[in-house]
């Protein structure tokens, strides 16, 4: 708030017209400096300047929608996130490829996309070299200088990606916009893998014959419960994470395996065979299922934020750190709230959304009465997934509520709501 309009509140408090207008007096912030009552200021303006200036300053302030209006979520890319990071635009000339014989190759337009077509994803090479790429490297288009390096899944991912551009799977530029990811966006957490597994599972159920729909659920809950109780693990930043023979659940006489595929760059994968037969479509996470590297579920932060979709609803993760009604406050100004959750989906995807987001507040408290859970919009938590032991109300100061790693779950703990933590919204 500017400091003009601070002051036109303060004269408008005073007379009651603030409550005419429909403003909230508790806009108005008190001046720190102590006042004396008896001091008299005789160059102060008259009371009929004082309201007059005051209307002034307020109508001056109207015209300004920063104060009044909903604050726009800026829409952001990873070329976006890319600037905010590294201070410049993203080049395809400011990447070098490092082969295995030692040599450097500067540039995209050096990486072989002909000899993807048919090869493994690990293995990925750059125009006239039998060598294979073992590092990629980020130059600062300045001084020359690697600003940041990846070897390893990034290497699996950047293959993977050229693979399918190069066998029309996936969209032309998907390999760039895969690099572009691995140097702009934030490395995806275990917990968060977890969470977007768990919403492609419901995501795919809309691909799964309506025969096998009931049996295909239960198979696709007991594979997300042997991964949150540690019975099944998967690798993380691998291509095949984790394959058919490792997930398979039978249900009812039918056997279902499940395919994770994570590699950095690209969206989370899952792919299903029912009996040992291929389902209808490999899924992405994506709303058309299509191959995508820009896709929801890894959206990138631009200003500390990041925004995201799911069934129809819109949601923002920020880093904050703000107190509990604090971040309830920077929602509203968003035109939302702090996030409500109706379900282990809509957790397992606000876990998804960033790596901070386990362990970001949520809209619920039990602030107006101890042990009564409201979530901010009023209603009475009706879903709750609390960890083990929670809520504790430590020391009789937590009563809000946060969501909260443990191993591959996301459960939810009681917090002091004075504390600051990132914070989820939810938005029109």
């Amino acid at each position: 708030m500017n400091m003009r309009f601070r002051s036109a509140c303060t004269l408008f408090s005073a007379t009651g017209i603030l409550a005419v207008l429909g403003l909230s007096l508790s806009c108005c912030t008190d001046d720190p400096s102590p006042v004396d009552p008896d001091a008299v200021d005789l160059t102060s303006p008259s009371p009929s300047q004082d309201l007059s200036l005051a209307l002034d300053l307020l109508t001056d302030d109207l015209a300004s929608p920063a104060d009044f209006s909903i604050v726009p979520v800026k829409p952001c890319t990873y070329r976006d996130r890319f600037v905010e990071k590294c201070g410049h635009a993203f080049s395809r000339n400011d990447l070098s490829f490092v082969t295995a014989d030692g040599k450097v190759y500067r540039g995209m337009d050096q990486l072989d996309f002909a000899a993807q077509k048919s090869q493994d994803p690990n293995i990925v090479k750059v125009k006239g070299s039998t060598s294979r790429i073992t590092e990629i490297r980020l130059i600062d288009p300045a001084s020359g200088k690697v600003i940041e390096s990846k070897n390893g899944a990034y290497i699996y991912g950047l293959g993977y990606a050229m693979w399918l551009e190069v066998n029309s799977y996936g969209e032309v530029g998907i390999a760039e916009m895969t690099l572009l990811r691995q140097f702009a966006g934030d490395l995806p957490t275990y917990q968060q893998l977890v969470g977007l597994f768990r919403v492609l599972t419901q995501t795919a159920l809309s691909q799964v014959p309506s025969a096998d729909k009931t049996d295909f659920a239960q198979a696709a809950a007991k594979l997300m419960s042997a991964i949150e109780s540690g019975a099944l693990t998967f690798a993380l930043g691998t291509g095949h994470a984790a394959d058919f023979p490792q997930t398979a659940q039978s249900v009812n006489g039918k056997v279902f395996s499940f395919q994770l595929s994570n590699g950095y760059g690209m969206d989370p994968q899952l792919g299903f065979q029912r009996n040992g037969s291929w389902g209808p479509l490999w899924q992405t996470y994506s709303p058309g299922g299509n191959w995508s590297a820009s896709s929801p579920g890894m959206q990138p932060k631009c200003g500390g934020c990041s925004s995201d979709q799911h069934a129809k609803s819109r949601y923002l993760f920020c880093d904050g750190p703000l107190d509990w009604k604090a971040a309830q406050t920077r929602c509203s100004l968003h035109g939302g709230h702090l996030a409500t959750v109706d379900d282990l989906f809509v957790n397992s995807f606000l876990r998804g959304m960033a790596p901070g987001a386990g362990r970001a507040f949520i809209g619920l408290s039990d602030l107006a009465e101890t042990n009564k859970y409201v979530w901010v919009t009023g209603v009475p938590a009706s879903y709750t997934n609390w960890a083990p032991g929670q809520p504790d109300h430590y020391n009789n100061q937590e009563h809000c509520v946060q969501l909260s790693d443990d191993k591959s779950s996301t459960h939810w703990n009681d917090m002091d709501c004075a504390n600051a933590l990132p914070y989820l919204c939810k938005l029109p």
